[in-house]
């Protein structure tokens, strides 16, 4: 940026009157753009730019396709549904898994938290 400066300070003596002005990057996001595509072009002699304008965002149609399905069995469930009601699977080997596991959390306020070296609680 300095050196910008610099040669804007240069080329302001060769001129009458000259104004600075700080444009927000917010409002400079087409020119930016626009600089980033010219520049991308350097190999390609004779350049036109075609300028589209888009009728509706692509992110609100594919938001509107997605589902969220949140009745998936967790790796949590188990371990909250022992360290709070103390229930266990009925087989043998899960049950036991499930302690080891429930070994390296805590439940606080309803959250499952994973205990630490310095936290043991």
């Amino acid at each position: 940026m300095a050196l910008y400066l610099d040669l804007i300070h240069t080329f302001c003596q060769t001129f009458e009157r000259f104004e600075l002005k700080r444009i927000p990057r917010s409002n400079n996001e087409e020119a930016d753009q626009l600089a980033k595509l010219a520049s991308s072009l350097t190999t390609i002699r004779y350049r036109s730019i075609i300028l589209l304008t888009q009728e509706h965002s692509e992110i609100e149609e594919a938001m509107k396709e997605v589902l969220v399905s949140t009745n998936k069995p967790c790796w949590k469930n188990g371990i909250e549904a022992y360290l709070t009601t103390g229930s266990l699977p009925l087989d043998k080997k899960e049950a036991r898994a499930v302690r080891v596991r429930a070994a390296r959390f805590t439940m606080i306020a309803g959250e499952l938290y994973k205990r630490g070296f310095h936290n043991p609680t």
